[in-house]
């Protein structure tokens, strides 16, 4: 067998070896593809958390009001929706921590309309509604918190209501449909990642993640971060309908648009299915549009005229024909042809029918209800600013609808008829002035300035050209266009204004819009019956006064509407308001309270008790209040900074003195706070004395000490008109003032120059 070669061993590894081998490639491709991979993404979450990058958007937050614990709205919780857009944000609401066993908790759903668009939170339905279910059921504690935010859709509303749910709600309202185009993360909005559900419902849970946010924030970079089809100096000015617009032609049953509205089936319904799992009720209503005063948006298709502007005009030659029934089934297909879709179309109305009858929830008939409300039966101008969004007539129809359908349903229980009030009633409730009418205006003419009311081109100047007329209009447009000033910021100047002017009833007014802009706010509600008061407008200042009582029991407060009671000869009712004063256990002046229940006594005929009240108080039988009486009773809000104040100018420091009552009276403004702040200003010759002396008079004019300063500073100033008004109540108050013949003599010198 020599030179015979031998055969290599057999080197094949075992069939187990195999395996093992295979399995840890795949192990290690798996290792490598994957877990390092999510150990990166784990590492740079904690690091980005850990550096504070990234935000969380609850929808609530907790805080303290008046002694209280509430829940509110999170006012940045909208971001989360929007990539290239700033965010809009919600009202501020309020509703208390712990739900009081009374409670008739509602939430509101939806979007620009809901939210009050173009008028102050006041306005919007969800207010109007509140004010009347709090007259209709007394015994209830009312809570109807507006949620809605500007250009959101049905994809933030499902994303949001396992977070509303938790809240304890005992129904919700919904009013949605207008933006499932052109809403946040809508198919034909910028950022609306297409038409793919599952993606965009994908892309709001990774957002809870910072890595996904950064993500977000460098595509939005490299984007940068505006409309591509819009100039820079047009991305300033453009109104968010044109800067949040993508697609501008959606053609009507096509690919986007049945979409559009598949995705919004499913998302109301996952609304829907959520809401009855808890055993929450859902009051759901139909949209409604301008149809019969507003063309199409696409006017022009391939140069010929679109199949909606055909529609419309069909449509107002049937009305002219008296053949008012056919024009409004056509000005409604001239809507649902209309390419550029801010308002929704049928299609969306029926899925709102078939959905409500699908989960058992109240459908509530607002198309219905505007229709019986407009000419014809063709909703337009008459309840609308524009396409969609209601006139204040509109917004207290769409208020009454819902507040109809609550009734109906027997949620809430029987009403009394005595305790709730005419719909028409609440129209002319102080809810508004001329000022919100013509700020409503401004911002409506702005909007229809631009896209889609005008061609995309060139830039909506409106801003930049309009030219205020007076001191109304002025105020107007400057809530319009800076974000600084809010409504209530132009009422309350306006009030000043009326107020310097002795206007005190105009001045009220304003002041008694913003207790609706912000109910929260307590010097809203003094301030205003303060002024009504002094007006001699008696149940205007009851009316504002027993307002605020839901708010918190001021000590001031009830000590105003016992007086009032007594002024109107309701002596009993004074009673009742001067044992809650009692029962607040807050400081107050006795002789001032004592002095009230004994003209009370007297007008009730309870004479006796009234002897043993004076045999207590011997000096009720003297002058009223004096001024160190009054400064006794100050509003509990304000109290702590003017005795300080007093304090301050007792010690012979002015200055410190000044500041002190100028930050009172930015908490709240007094007639007290306005005479000192006045005084000290004149010492130190500062014309602007007399605009806080002016405030104060109506206070301080049967005080003769008062009104010596006063008429010295007109004096002073160079005011003689305002002198020579002032003269003879100074003469009335204080005959002997050895200053009368001074000030005469300063007023005569000025005749006929």
């Amino acid at each position: 067998m020599a030179g015979k070669k031998k055969k290599a061993p057999n080197m094949e590894l075992p069939v187990e070896s195999k395996k093992r081998s295979l399995i840890e490639k795949v192990l290690s491709i798996f290792f490598l593809a994957v877990v390092v991979p999510l150990i990166i993404i784990v590492l740079i979450e904690v690091l980005l958390r850990a550096t504070g990058y990234g935000k969380e958007w609850p929808m609530f937050s907790e805080t303290r009001v008046h002694g209280r614990d509430y829940i509110t709205l999170n006012p940045e919780y909208s971001q989360k929706y929007f990539l290239n857009e700033s965010f809009t944000f919600p009202h501020y609401d309020l509703f208390l921590k712990k739900k009081p066993e009374n409670a008739f908790r509602i939430f509101v759903l939806g979007s620009s309309t809901v939210y009050g668009f173009p008028y102050h939170q006041g306005l919007s339905f969800p207010s109007i509604l509140d004010q009347r279910l709090t007259d209709a059921f007394p015994e209830k504690h009312i809570e109807v918190i507006n949620l809605a935010v500007t250009a959101i859709n049905s994809y933030s509303l499902a994303d949001r209501i396992d977070e509303i749910l938790e809240q304890q709600p005992d129904a919700l309202l919904i009013y949605a449909g207008h933006n499932e185009f052109y809403g946040a993360l809508g198919a034909g909005a910028y950022g609306g990642m297409g038409n793919v559900h599952s993606l965009k419902k994908l892309h709001l849970f990774m957002l809870r993640y910072r890595f996904y946010q950064g993500i977000r924030s460098l595509a939005d970079g490299i984007s940068g971060g505006g409309v591509p089809e819009l100039e820079a100096e047009s991305q300033q000015v453009a109104t968010l309908m044109e800067r949040i617009t993508q697609n501008r032609n959606i053609a009507y049953q096509g690919r986007v648009y049945n979409a559009a509205h598949r995705h919004f089936e499913l998302n109301m319904g996952s609304i829907l299915r959520k809401a009855k799992t808890e055993r929450v009720p859902v009051f759901i209503g139909d949209v409604v549009s301008n149809i019969g005063d507003l063309p199409p948006f696409v006017k022009e298709e391939n140069r010929e005229k679109s199949a909606a502007l055909i529609a419309f005009e069909q449509a107002q030659g049937l009305l002219q024909q008296g053949l008012a029934d056919s024009a409004r089934v056509m000005f409604a297909q001239a809507r649902n042809l209309d390419g550029i879709r801010f308002r929704a179309s049928d299609d969306i109305n029926r899925t709102i029918e078939e959905l409500s009858e699908e989960f058992n929830a109240f459908f509530v008939p607002v198309g219905r209800r505007f229709k019986s409300e407009s000419p014809n039966g063709i909703p337009g101008n008459t309840l609308f600013t524009e396409h969609v969004h209601p006139t204040i007539t509109g917004y207290h129809v769409m208020a009454d609808v819902f507040y109809t359908s609550l009734l109906q349903s027997g949620l809430m229980g029987e009403t009394n008829p005595d305790d709730g009030k005419p719909a028409s009633w609440y129209q002319q409730s102080g809810t508004y002035t001329i000022l919100d009418s013509i700020t409503a205006d401004l911002r409506i003419q702005h909007l229809m300035s631009g896209w889609p009311f005008q061609p995309r081109v060139g830039v909506n100047n409106f801003k930049q050209e309009y030219i205020p007329s007076d001191i109304i209009d002025s105020l107007a447009f400057l809530d319009m266009v800076y974000d600084d000033i809010t409504a209530a910021d132009a009422h309350r100047r306006l009030a000043t204004h009326y107020q310097t002017r002795g206007l005190l009833n105009e001045a009220a007014r304003e002041l008694q819009v913003n207790t609706f802009i912000n109910p929260w706010e307590l010097r809203n509600y003094i301030e205003s019956g303060n002024l009504f008061m002094q007006a001699a407008n008696l149940q205007a200042a009851r009316d504002v006064f027993v307002r605020s009582l839901a708010l918190t029991r001021e000590p001031f407060v009830l000590l105003q509407l016992a007086e009032i009671s007594l002024k109107l000869d309701q002596p009993l009712q004074a009673f009742e308001y001067l044992d809650q004063l009692e029962g607040t256990g807050s400081q107050y002046n006795t002789l001032m309270v004592a002095q009230i229940r004994y003209q009370a006594l007297l007008e009730s005929g309870q004479s006796t008790e009234a002897q043993q009240l004076l045999v207590k108080y011997p000096q009720l039988l003297s002058e009223t209040a004096t001024t160190a009486e009054t400064i006794l009773f100050t509003p509990s809000i304000v109290r702590d900074q003017i005795d300080q104040a007093f304090t301050s100018l007792r010690q012979n420091n002015p200055q410190k003195g000044l500041e002190l009552l100028l930050e009172a009276n930015r908490v709240l403004e007094t007639g007290l706070a306005n005479r000192f702040i006045g005084e000290i200003y004149l010492s130190q010759e500062n014309d602007i004395a007399l605009v806080y002396l002016t405030k104060a008079w109506p206070d301080f004019q049967a005080d003769a000490g008062f009104m010596n300063t006063y008429c010295y500073a007109a004096i002073r100033f160079e005011q003689y008109e305002l002198a020579a008004r002032l003269l003879p109540t100074l003469k009335q108050l204080d005959p002997n003032n050895a200053n009368i013949e001074r000030f005469e003599s300063a007023i005569r010198s000025q005749e006929g120059v």
